[in-house]
């Protein structure tokens, strides 16, 4: 396993990763002052991000036997279904390590050598996750989207 999205589960076939990009920022106000640099307060953590990228070959996942017999496409659309709802998915990385909630902010794919289904025998695809609170603990964001009376 290379990584794991929710319920979509990254390996060399059907979906192989070629990149995986990180990204976490800090949070500071600003405070101007006479005659210097304006001091920087700490504010805490800002936004988290990862952009992961990879690559699915269908008809070779599908002639390889690997998979559920769709050559990736079922995860691909799991992908959107997961960015649609809008709902926090578990991220980790192979080895283990827990990457922490996330929501799926995009999902773009990119077909080439087309077979004569219109399917492409290349698909590229790039997801884009940010770091969210833990579904049901006070102060996430999810919170609202929770049914009132749980």
């Amino acid at each position: 396993m290379l990584m794991c999205l929710g319920a979509v589960v990254f390996e060399i076939l059907p979906i192989g990763l070629d990149e995986i990009d990180h990204g976490a920022t800090a949070s500071f106000a600003q405070h101007a002052v006479l005659g210097d640099m304006p001091p920087l307060e700490f504010t805490g953590k800002g936004p988290e991000t990862w952009r992961i990228r990879g690559t699915l070959l269908p008809e070779f996942s599908i002639n390889a036997g690997v998979g559920d017999g769709s050559g990736g496409l079922s995860d691909i659309d799991a992908l959107h279904t997961m960015r649609e709802s809008g709902q926090a998915q578990y991220l980790m990385r192979g080895d283990g390590v827990p990457l922490g909630w996330v929501v799926l902010t995009r999902v773009t794919e990119r077909s080439r050598k087309l077979n004569p289904h219109g399917v492409g025998r290349i698909i590229d695809v790039e997801i884009d996750v940010s770091r969210c609170g833990t579904p049901g603990i006070a102060g996430s964001p999810l919170l609202s989207l929770m049914p009132s009376g749980l």
